[in-house]
C-alpha cells in the first residue's frame, strides 16, 4: 500500500492536525490557545496540547501527575536514563551525579553557551523554514558544550 493510500485511512481530523503541525505551526497553536488552550486529541495514545504559559508552568511543578511517559518507547534503543524516569530512584541517582559535576553559580555562564551554540546550529537551517532538531541540536551543541 502507498504512503498516500495509508494516510488517507487516518481519520480526517488527524490528517489535519499532521498538516497544520507541519505547514502552519503558529496558526494552529494560535487558535489552540484561544479555543482550547488545554487540548486533548481523542484517541488512546492522543497528545494533549497545554497552550498557556500558566497552564505549562503547572504541569512542570507537578511532576506526581504530569509525568513523562516515553520509557516503554526509549527503553529498547537507547535504555533507561533520567529523562524517562520522572520520580525514580534512576532519576533521582543521576540528577545528583549530574548537580555534583556542575556548579549553580556557573549555570548563567553555561545557559548563554547552550543559547550561542543552539543559535549556531538553527541558523543556517532558517532559510529552509525547517529544522533537523536531533543531529544539529540534540547532538551537536552538547558536544560542542562539552568541547567548551
Amino acid at each position: 500500500m502507498s504512503t498516500a493510500a495509508s494516510a488517507l485511512k487516518k481519520p480526517l481530523a488527524a490528517r489535519f492536525l499532521e498538516w497544520m503541525i507541519e505547514n502552519k505551526p503558529d496558526l494552529l497553536f494560535g487558535l489552540i490557545r484561544n479555543t482550547r488552550p488545554n487540548l486533548v486529541v481523542p484517541g488512546a495514545a492522543g497528545p494533549v496540547f497545554v497552550t498557556r504559559f500558566r497552564d505549562v508552568q503547572e504541569a512542570l511543578e507537578r511532576p506526581d501527575v504530569f509525568n513523562v511517559t516515553y520509557a516503554p518507547m526509549i527503553d529498547p534503543s537507547v535504555g533507561p536514563f533520567m529523562l524517562s524516569r520522572d520520580n525514580t530512584s534512576l532519576n533521582q541517582r543521576e540528577k545528583g551525579i549530574m548537580r555534583s559535576l556542575i556548579q549553580r553559580e556557573d549555570l548563567p555562564r553555561v545557559r548563554g553557551m547552550v543559547a550561542r551554540l543552539t543559535e549556531e546550529a538553527v541558523a543556517p537551517q532558517l532559510d529552509r523554514r525547517q529544522i533537523e532538531v536531533v543531529n544539529t541540536v540534540s547532538r551537536w551543541v552538547p558536544m560542542k558544550l562539552t568541547g567548551e
